[in-house]
């Protein structure tokens, strides 16, 4: 499905409020983002997943974390409050530390310190994680607001006895981190990684390359007086030779109709 978004396949959507492109809709919708970008997790090499983890809560942390063991998408966690339960975007299990990821896309509603709190009191109130000992991550992914690093302080302190620590990052970053990786690890984690590039240029994360970006700077630096550098250069006399131009535009050329 990714591969037919991305190349204008999908079709479109018709609803009472219109019609809309799946790609319009998937730079709209946290929840495809999410999903493109951790369910792809899995299917990476170990030490790739160790270089994503990395990204997100620093190299530090991802080396603590062990074996990959789980990854759950929008569990719903009982808050024994009035609200029945919440649903935080990811739940990621590994052998040394439990991950909770609250996702926000580029463009929308920044982070809060409500939802935030909210998520990880459920998560300490659920069943399966009454048991799991370890580290307790939160990943703050996308639109983080100035005032995270205050509330990072306030409940690392709140939960302290959780082991509980606070990461916020912005989708820039996990952008440039994965271009990094790019050329590295198995075939497979270059394929993931490509998706993911791909996936981030329908929010402008990534610049697309113009025809001829490789040369277009490659004259800066020239002075207008470029000419008179050239003017104490032996002349050579020199015939046009075309047979060899013209063989390669032959050999190129694919049926193309003869010229009118």
């Amino acid at each position: 499905m990714l591969r037919a978004i991305l190349q204008g396949k999908a079709g479109r959507i018709v609803s009472s409020e219109g019609s809309h492109s799946w790609r319009d809709l998937f730079r709209h919708r946290e929840d495809l983002l999410t999903s493109v970008f951790f369910s792809r997790v899995p299917y990476l090499s170990p030490d790739a997943i160790g270089g994503v983890m990395a990204a997100l809560i620093s190299q530090k942390h991802a080396d603590e974390l062990g074996a990959f063991h789980e990854m759950r998408f929008w569990p719903k966690l009982p808050t024994g409050a009035g609200r029945r339960f919440v649903e935080p975007d990811v739940l990621i299990e590994f052998e040394n530390a439990t991950i909770l990821v609250e996702v926000k896309p580029p463009s929308g509603g920044g982070q809060r310190l409500a939802q935030w709190k909210a998520e990880i009191e459920a998560l300490l109130l659920d069943d399966r994680q009454a048991n799991e000992t370890g580290a307790l991550h939160f990943i703050a992914l996308g639109r983080n607001v100035p005032e995270w690093k205050a509330w990072k302080t306030q409940l690392e302190l709140d939960f302290s006895t959780s082991g509980l620590t606070v990461h916020a990052i912005e989708w820039q970053d996990v952008c440039a981190a994965v271009t990094a990786l790019a050329n590295t690890g198995t075939s497979g984690d270059r394929a993931v990684y490509s998706d993911w590039i791909e996936a981030f240029a329908l929010y402008g994360l990534v610049k697309r390359a113009r025809p001829f970006d490789e040369i277009l700077g490659l004259g800066e630096g020239i002075t207008d007086d470029w000419r008179t550098l050239y003017l104490d250069y032996p002349r050579l006399s020199c015939l046009p030779v075309w047979h060899p131009l013209a063989e390669l535009t032959n050999r190129t050329t694919l049926k193309a109709e003869e010229w009118q």
